[in-house]
């Protein structure tokens, strides 16, 4: 009884002051008294002929009984706390030690699910083209409007070489050399209908069951090393694998704002070399009617050649404008999409 007592002044203490620590009795704990040595108060339990003497597994049952029992009629405000039994100098944490075990197992378990199902399953969808069918339409529409810009840019090139002189000299060769950087574009958005498939497949079919394998591994090693490389290695792939879908989405959305202005660059190539055709035979019948009016010929002649100097600067402008939106949206936005 005076045991009881001080249990209970003790606990008393502890809770009048939230103090954070643990009640611990050692010596003459026994089935027939440990209940009402948890009810005064006590967190831990230290016992052993209790456990030893006798039948172990059926002594530590008979503990897990009385622990509950103990809590159930406690004085203090607490009936939930853990209770321990500490047995030759070992603490034996009944619930915890269960409870944690379930839970690795538990975790295991899914960990292996999903990195069976990312290995056979997921990987094999995001290999085939199907699963990324608007991206690719995506892709092939503006892979057909490179192509355009480039025979548009190549055409004017050859048109506007034709021009009488040197007129149109440095805008020839300037529409010429944009067909190097249209097939840079062309090559960024054909890697990108490749990697929109082999990304999706390397991520699920390596990288995330890595991952798992990883996590299952630490449930029964404790390591923060195992953990940081499991959440990089998985971070890594989730970027890799949104890296493309990701700049494609933003692609579409800036090109959206630029789809009028791409398709009238590409009438406008057209127009000004049907208008260069259509000056030289003008130039041709002047010629023949007013040969002997070379003076008039001559200024008609460089009138014409200016106005259409000046629609071919103006479609060089544009088409370089292009150029300028198919290199960010294809070269430029996927790199800052992954670096993000």
């Amino acid at each position: 009884p005076e045991c009881m007592d001080k249990i209970k002044a003790v606990r008393t203490e502890i809770q009048k002051n939230g103090y954070k620590c643990e009640l611990e009795i050692d010596g003459g704990a026994k089935l027939n008294n440990t209940a009402d040595i948890v009810a005064a108060g006590a967190d831990v339990i230290v016992a052993g002929s209790a456990v030893f003497g006798g039948d172990i597994a059926a002594n530590v049952k008979g503990f897990h009984e009385v622990f509950k029992e103990g809590a159930a009629k406690a004085a203090w405000n607490n009936p939930q706390s853990l209770v321990c039994l500490t047995v030759g100098g070992f603490l034996i944490e009944m619930r915890d030690k269960m409870n944690e075990l379930t839970k690795r197992i538990v975790s295991c378990v899914l960990l292996l699910i999903i990195g069976l199902g990312c290995f056979f399953g997921i990987s094999g969808w995001q290999s085939s083209p199907e699963t990324h069918r608007t991206s690719i339409e995506y892709l092939n529409e503006k892979q057909a409007t490179v192509m355009k810009l480039t025979a548009a840019s190549t055409a004017a090139s050859a048109a506007v070489s034709a021009l009488p002189g040197d007129t149109g000299s440095a805008i020839a060769e300037k529409l010429a050399d944009l067909t190097s950087d249209f097939l840079i574009v062309l090559c960024a958005i054909m890697l990108e209908k490749y990697l929109l498939t082999i990304t999706g497949y390397a991520v699920f079919r390596f990288i995330l069951p890595a991952v798992c394998v990883l996590l299952i591994v630490r449930q029964f090693r404790s390591s923060a090393i195992l953990a940081k490389l499991a959440f990089k290695l998985a971070l890594f792939g989730m970027a890799v694998w949104l890296a493309v879908p990701g700049g494609i989405t933003v692609s579409r959305m800036i090109e959206a704002t630029y789809e009028t202005s791409l398709s009238q660059t590409i009438e406008d190539a057209q127009s000004a070399a049907d208008a260069i055709d259509t000056s030289a035979g003008s130039d041709s019948d002047s010629d023949s009617e007013k040969s002997g009016f070379w003076s008039g010929i001559t200024s008609s002649v460089q009138n014409a050649v200016s106005g259409v100097t000046e629609k071919f600067e103006k479609l060089l402008s544009n088409i370089m404008e292009a150029l300028a939106v198919l290199i960010v949206t294809s070269c430029v936005l996927p790199v800052l999409v992954l670096l993000l």
